[in-house]
């Protein structure tokens, strides 16, 4: 059977849309920055509870070792403005929320993983739908995410698994804080958004940016409001 050679149109439309394609990628730029990251740090207030982790606790021989900040688990940092919403996909890993800071946008769905090896179940007094059902390891829990505000999340089972979900709207991105405070936005549409950062209950930091084609490097670590350690 002979095979039929593809007409010069065919191969001209398949290369101008690959060209398109790739003229779409290149639009994109990438924003990236810092945290102005605290030299002493007072973790968010918790629900009465069993301490977080063990070095927390009074063991009769060392005093508790103060808890520090992890940018990674302790901030969310977001990008605000015009734009699709990214998945809502967190997990619970180590026995907590990772991170403890969940952005999502009004009515989205948002799953969280539980990749310990032990049950978990998340609830919450304020969202509804998520009440303590137990979770199995490698399963995952969904629910809608409510309205604009914040809400507390809880374990049923581990009193100190705790952490907050901010719903926003005009959710473009989010970021990883390393554990210098440096985070990057990539493949970001040119316009106008807002860097906001969050941490436990509240909106901690915010700076404005234009995004155009090239790499926007935020020059100025943004300064964060975080209670210090007395």
């Amino acid at each position: 059977m002979m095979l039929k050679q593809p007409s010069h149109w065919a191969i001209a439309v398949l290369v101008g849309g690959l060209g398109l394609a790739t003229a779409t990628t290149a639009l994109a730029g990438t924003i990236s920055g810092s945290l102005a990251l605290p030299t002493n740090y007072a973790p968010p207030a918790r629900e009465a509870g069993p301490a977080a982790f063990y070095w927390q606790e009074w063991n009769g021989f060392l005093d508790p070792r103060p808890e520090r900040l992890n940018p990674r688990r302790d901030l969310a940092v977001v990008l605000i403005g015009s734009g699709e919403a990214p998945p809502n996909n967190f997990k619970i890993s180590g026995g907590a929320l990772l991170p403890s800071v969940l952005i999502a946008s009004p009515g989205a769905d948002v799953r969280i993983q539980n990749t310990d090896g032990c049950a978990h179940e998340l609830y919450s007094d304020d969202i509804e739908g998520l009440t303590a059902l137990s979770t199995a390891p490698g399963n995952a829990r969904s629910f809608p995410a409510p309205a604009n505000g914040h809400y507390a999340i809880q374990d049923k089972l581990y009193g100190h698994l705790q952490g907050h979900l901010h719903v926003v709207s005009n959710l473009v991105a989010r970021a990883e804080a390393d554990g210098n405070g440096r985070f990057t936005f990539g493949e970001v549409e040119p316009g106008t958004y807002t860097v906001k950062v969050f941490h436990g209950d509240r909106e901690v930091g915010s700076t404005e940016v234009v995004v155009d084609t090239s790499p926007l490097i935020i020059e100025s670590p943004i300064p964060l409001q975080l209670a210090a350690a007395e």
